[in-house]
């Protein structure tokens, strides 16, 4: 069992932890809790999802994207401004031209391309969901 194995690790001792963890999971199995997304990508071949303490996805690297495939669109900063709907941004990255992209989970035109989620992008719509679910519960019991 390891916690945040990776955290304070220079790139060079990170990799080598990671060469370590590769060679003792092939003898034994290995839990790994990490908020480092590229640990678990590299590392692991079956991950969980939590969200305070619940589990909201567990399976392969591809299941748990797939769980999210079909609601992340990836869209310029510009495209955002001067949409009429502000729906939430989950994320923002550069893109390799140096421009805002922008992670938003809604329905949007059809013109504008889903995108195939990374697995930090599947845990941000993940908790998400979760959250906007507990959120709509808290209402209908008022």
């Amino acid at each position: 069992l390891m916690d945040e194995p990776t955290t304070g690790l220079d790139p060079e001792e990170r990799n080598r932890f990671r060469n370590t963890l590769h060679t003792i999971s092939q003898e034994s199995s290995v839990l790994l809790s990490t908020h480092i997304v590229e640990d678990i990508s590299v590392c692991c071949k079956r991950a969980a999802v939590l969200n305070n303490g619940t589990v909201l996805a567990c399976g392969g690297l591809e299941d748990l994207r797939s769980a999210v495939r079909g609601q992340a669109y990836i869209i310029p900063e510009e495209d955002y401004e001067h949409s009429v709907r502000k729906p939430p941004v989950l994320s923002r990255s550069r893109s390799r031209d140096g421009g805002e992209l922008l992670l938003i989970q809604e329905s949007l035109p059809k013109s504008i391309p889903l995108t195939k989620p990374s697995l930090e992008e599947c845990y941000m719509l993940l908790r998400a969901e979760s959250n906007a679910s507990k959120e709509s519960r808290r209402k209908k019991e008022k």
